[in-house]
């Protein structure tokens, strides 16, 4: 195999990957399988329609009943729309683990709509509920809701 042609500064070009020189403008396979989904004010970042997989990425698994609570409501949401035997998993990167999560017939029938008529309770009230401040409250997306 040939070496990469010079520059004129006598460094060599760095090697381009196959698919990158083949295929400069698109995106390997698996990326492309990914779709995002948005209805409803929810936005699904990957779905998979051809194994009807959600998949939520996160740093780290200090909050997993979060996040597996996030999944299960995306997989019931895509339940109402007809989109049923759709599975989850939350994968954390850094630690190199997956966690597979699926809709079971009490989360479906019980505790999903007990967390929508808490949140429904909590909207209702007049004055908001007292702050309750964790050590991770810094550092959480929703920061600017609690402490503004």
């Amino acid at each position: 195999m040939a070496a990469p042609p010079a520059v004129a500064d006598g460094r060599q070009q760095p090697r381009r990957r196959r698919w990158q020189a083949d295929r400069s403008n698109q995106l390997p396979a698996a990326a492309r399988r990914w779709r995002q989904l948005s209805f409803d004010g929810v936005k699904i970042d990957h779905f998979d329609p051809r194994e009807k997989v959600v998949k939520e990425t996160k740093k780290s698994p200090k909050l997993k009943f979060a996040h597996v609570a996030q999944v299960k409501y995306y997989l019931y949401l895509l339940e109402l729309r007809g989109i049923k035997a759709a599975t989850g998993q939350v994968e954390y990167p850094r630690q190199k683990r997956t966690t597979e999560v699926s809709l079971l017939a009490a989360d479906r029938d019980t505790t999903i709509p007990g967390w929508l008529a808490e949140i429904e309770r909590i909207t209702q009230l007049e004055k908001c509920p007292e702050i309750v401040r964790k050590s991770y409250c810094r550092s959480c997306a929703f920061h600017d809701f609690c402490f503004s």
